[in-house]
């Protein structure tokens, strides 16, 4: 008997299995994720309620995604890394946004392309530091971060040219919250309040049960 009709008959979501173990691992499920996001998106409150019972939250994103809170609190270097990243993005962008027809770009990320190689984390000095205290290098920033995006569904990547899936929204939201706070706009060391961002928002990569990408993710 396959797993599909095994959680069926015990009255279980279909997919089930292959919808936890994504969430469990710290993937957001989006549309581009197909048919388990769509069974998930038919079925929501079942999900919820059989997710609820195992001691995880199943948020439902307004931008159209679905993702866990719940029992694992681990923060790892890789997602301070990623917190740091799209901290340095986002303010490029809010820095360029009047020389933009659209002066608005939260709105219109999910429609831009940005090369790899052009990315601004590496720009100055200061950006540099900052990135390499979170053990990122321009060599080394498709292996240990963007890899770490995807897999997580907030990116895709392809021939040296990223752009942002739904769930990217998470780390705007916390972007746009802090970017409001004027104690935010005075802090100097952004490394710091990648890991201040994180905590407050809970973002998590799972459960701890993901291979790392080297030792230093334990």
């Amino acid at each position: 008997m396959n797993s599909d009709t095994t959680t069926t008959s015990i009255g279980l979501p279909r997919r089930i299995d292959s919808v936890f173990r994504a969430l469990r691992m710290g993937r957001h499920l989006c549309r581009d994720d197909g048919e388990d996001y769509y069974d998930v998106h038919r079925e929501e409150e079942r999900y919820a309620t059989a997710f609820k019972a195992l001691g995880y939250n199943m948020v439902h994103h307004a931008q159209g995604f679905y993702y866990f809170t719940g029992q694992s609190t681990l923060h790892s270097k890789r997602l301070r890394a990623a917190t740091l990243f799209m901290l340095i993005l986002f303010q490029e962008l809010e820095d360029n946004k009047l020389n933009e027809p659209e002066r608005s770009w939260e709105r219109t990320l999910l429609n831009r392309q940005f090369k790899v190689s052009q990315l601004p984390h590496f720009s100055t000095a200061h950006r540099r530091m900052l990135m390499h205290a979170v053990g990122i290098t321009r060599e080394n920033l498709e292996t240990k971060l963007l890899r770490f995006l995807t897999q997580l569904g907030v990116i895709e990547l392809s021939g040296g040219v990223m752009h942002f899936r739904p769930p990217v929204y998470r780390f705007v939201d916390l972007f746009l919250q802090y970017a409001d706070d004027e104690q935010w706009q005075r802090r100097q060391d952004l490394a710091q309040e990648a890991e201040t961002v994180e905590g407050a928002a809970g973002l998590d990569d799972g459960d701890g049960e993901t291979e790392p990408l080297d030792e230093d993710d334990a």
